[in-house]
Order: structure tokens, then C-alpha cells, then sequence
């Protein structure tokens, strides 16, 4: 399809893979999610002679718990060498949505039009310092396709014959979010039937460390379990996580012709610019709100139609409070609304956030409990709010899920 239509088409999700610290997998990682494992370790970084220790939030190898990743398993030699690590997880949990979906039962010529657009908000960290740091003339002949963007969209579309498009987008931590609302848009309009979207990242090296070392935006804690404090008094920054999510997004009408599994649908999209500071947010909040808003006018809800906010929360202590202000702009007058931030136990990872927390939303929407605030105990601000600290029933309704990053990006998406 090249053309926009005048009746919008509704869009589902019909395929779901993710790569976290939480595990590999849908399935396992949102039993983790429930059981409140947490993966977050705490390791020693080097650069430049200095040496820091962090708690970090790295995917689980197969060694350490059933559900991980081992690169061996599912690259050979020459093609780890020529994929940073970035895109071989966005590659793994493109595989798990693709396989889910049943794209490749599709005919050829459906195959051909599907389009792929995945998202990073750094891209390849470890591959650009570590060949920097190399002898001139021995860095590696593949390094500029091992590094940009959207190398992975490309991969995936080489991989399993999607001709319809391979693109890469990055919107600093909001990246995923805005990858999946592009595709939704797209297919909602009649440019596309089906869009294989998502994000991935994998900033965690000494390069991404030192990077948000001094901002000084990174957790200040020893205790792996207690690093992580979305909403709490006591945070002091963020934990740096790495990971992937995908999902197949497909035009309705088309998902029940093919007897797809429908898993969930997207209703709403929207994204603002604070236009305010390169890193800080602005303090009122108002981008985050205007972002909010914007998507529930394009779902064509109100306020008191959402069962759940999926808050991008990451611990920091300005910017979770801040973003408790612009939720309250929007649910002011409507009664009790859920907020919770799965961050608490996946720690951030940057631009694939949102799109982790996508498909850990559906999921968990799926089997009928949100997931709490994980390490909240003492809430920094008082709030109308239900910012709950256990698994609490999902009483129906859309989830609204926000995604904000440096540059005063804002994006929020809806679904159920």
C-alpha cells in the first residue's frame, strides 16, 4: 500500500519477542517481572586508568538462569565480530515476535510489503570505543555497518526477506516508544499492512558508563536489590540496563483474515518537544503532559478510560517527580489511576525502554495483574495517585504508557 486512507484502520499486535535483564523471552520475563527477581548486579568498570564499580542491568547468559542469551547459540564467529551487541539482541527478539506472528507462513508477495523499523538511542557504544582506542589501519573492515542505527532494521529485514522498508530511528529514551507509534501510524493510515517495530540498546561498557558517570545520572548504591527507585525518596539515579523488544504490528482486518493470534492493539500515539534544555526537563512538566493528552485525543478516550499508566520513571530525582506532576495535570479530576514503573527491576535501558515496557505491558495486561513499584517504600511526593507496591489486579480499561529522553523528547502511547 503507498496510499493514505480516509476510513483509519484499526492495528493489533500479533508477535512480541524481548531480550531483558529480566530474561529472554516474553513468557520468562514476565514471570520474573511477577516474582520480582531481580537481575541487577553490581561489576567494575575501567577506562582511562579509573576505575568505578556500578549496579548495572546486563541480559542473563543461558549459564546464569534459564531464559538468557548466549551469543554463541545463535551467531557464528564471523557474524559476532561484524554485529555489535546492540544488534544481535535486537535480532533475538525480532526472531521471537516474527515467529510468534507467523510472518514466514505468509505468501512472498505479502512478505515483500512488511517493513521493519527498529530503533537505539546510542547505537554501537562498544564497537565505536573500542575501535578508536585500536591501532590505526587494524580496525575492523566492517566497523561503520557494526555501529550505525539502523543496521539492525536492515539485518532483520536481510534475515527474512522483508522488502517493504528497514529503518532506524533515534529519540534518545524514547526511542521505542516512538519506533512502535511511527509503525502504528503508518499502518493505521493505509501505507502499510504490517510493521515489524521495536528497539534495542546495549550501552552497558565503560564508554556508557563514564558517559553517565559524570552527569552524574547513575544510582549511587551497593546493593543490586536496592538500586533501582522509581518514585521513591531515597533515589539517586538511574541503573544503566541493556536490552531489546519487538512487536509485529498489523492492520486488523488483516490479522483476522490469516487467523492471527491478536495479542493487543495500539489505539493511540503522540509525541511533544519540551523545547526547553538539552538534558533537564522542563520542571513544569508540560511537554510530558501535552505528549499524554495527545495521545488520548488520538485513541479518542478520556482520562477516566485508562486502567493503568506504564510510567517511564527511571529514578532520578528530578525527573520521576516531575513526571508525577504532568500525570496529575491529565487525571486531575478523574478519580484514582494506577501508576507503576517497571524500572524498579529492569533498571533503564535507554532508547529499547519503551519498547520493553510495550510488550511487558500487553503481556502483563494479558494475564490480568499489573506489576507494582518495586523498591518504592517512602513516595518522595503525595499524590491522588495509586503508585501501588504489589501486584495489583488489572481491572480493565487502556494502558497509558509514557517514554520521555534528553533533548526534551516526550512520547506516549495507547493500548490495551
Amino acid at each position: 500500500m503507498n496510499h493514505r486512507l480516509t476510513m483509519p484502520k484499526r492495528v493489533v499486535v500479533t508477535g512480541m519477542g524481548i531480550v531483558s535483564p529480566l530474561a529472554v523471552g516474553v513468557s520468562s520475563s514476565l514471570e520474573a517481572l511477577h516474582a520480582k527477581r531481580t537481575p541487577l548486579t553490581r561489576e567494575r568498570f575501567q577506562w582511562g586508568g579509573f576505575s568505578r564499580a556500578h549496579v548495572v542491568g546486563r541480559v542473563p547468559s543461558r549459564t546464569y538462569r534459564v531464559g538468557g542469551y548466549t551469543p554463541d547459540e545463535w551467531f557464528s564467529a564471523k557474524e559476532q565480530r561484524r554485529l555489535d551487541r546492540f544488534i544481535q539482541l535486537g535480532i533475538v527478539a525480532a526472531r521471537e515476535a516474527v515467529c510468534q506472528a507467523r510472518l514466514m507462513q505468509l505468501d512472498a508477495a505479502t512478505r515483500a510489503g512488511i517493513a521493519v523499523s527498529i530503533g537505539s538511542g546510542i547505537g554501537g557504544l562498544d564497537t565505536i570505543a573500542r575501535t578508536a582506542s585500536s591501532v590505526p589501519g587494524q580496525g575492523r573492515p566492517f566497523y561503520l555497518p557494526s555501529v550505525l542505527i539502523n543496521s539492525c532494521a536492515g539485518e532483520i529485514a536481510r534475515r527474512y526477506g522483508f522488502l517493504g522498508g528497514a529503518e532506524g530511528n533515534s529519540a534518545s529514551c524514547a526511542t521505542g516508544t516512538i519506533a512502535i507509534g511511527k509503525a502504528f501510524q503508518a499502518i493505521r493510515d493505509g501505507y502499510q499492512s504490517i510493521v515489524v517495530a521495536g528497539a534495542t540498546e546495549a550501552a552497558v561498557t565503560p564508554a556508557g558508563i563514564k558517559v553517565f558517570a559524570d552527569l552524574n545520572a547513575l544510582a549511587e548504591a551497593t546493593d543490586p536489590h536496592a538500586a533501582s527507585r522509581p518514585f521513591d525518596r531515597a533515589r539517586t539515579g538511574f541503573v544503566l540496563s541493556e536490552g531489546a523488544a519487538v512487536l509485529v504490528l498489523e492492520a486488523r482486518d488483516h490479522a483476522i483474515s490469516r487467523g492471527a493470534l491478536i495479542l493487543g492493539e495500539i489505539t493511540g500515539f503522540s509525541q511533544s518537544a519540551d523545547a526547553h534544555d538539552l538534558v533537564a526537563p522542563d520542571p513544569l512538566g508540560q511537554g510530558a503532559e501535552r505528549a499524554m493528552r495527545g495521545a488520548l485525543r488520538d485513541a479518542g478516550i478520556s482520562p477516566d478510560a485508562i486502567g493503568w499508566v506504564n510510567a517511564h520513571a527511571t529514578g532520578t530525582p528530578l525527573g520521576d517527580d516531575i513526571e508525577i506532576g504532568a500525570i496529575e495535570g491529565v487525571f486531575a479530576g478523574y478519580g484514582e489511576v494506577v501508576v507503576s514503573s517497571i524500572k524498579g527491576l529492569t533498571g533503564h535501558a535507554l532508547g529499547a525502554s519503551g519498547a520493553i515496557e510495550t510488550v511487558l505491558g500487553i503481556a502483563a495486561m494479558r494475564t490480568g495483574m499489573i506489576p507494582p513499584n518495586y523498591n518504592l517504600e517512602q513516595p518522595s511526593r503525595v499524590s491522588f495517585l495509586n503508585r501501588p507496591q504489589s501486584d495489583l489486579p488489572y481491572r480493565g480499561g487502556y494502558c497509558l504508557s509514557n517514554s520521555f529522553g534528553f533533548g526534551g523528547v516526550n512520547a506516549a502511547l495507547v493500548f490495551h
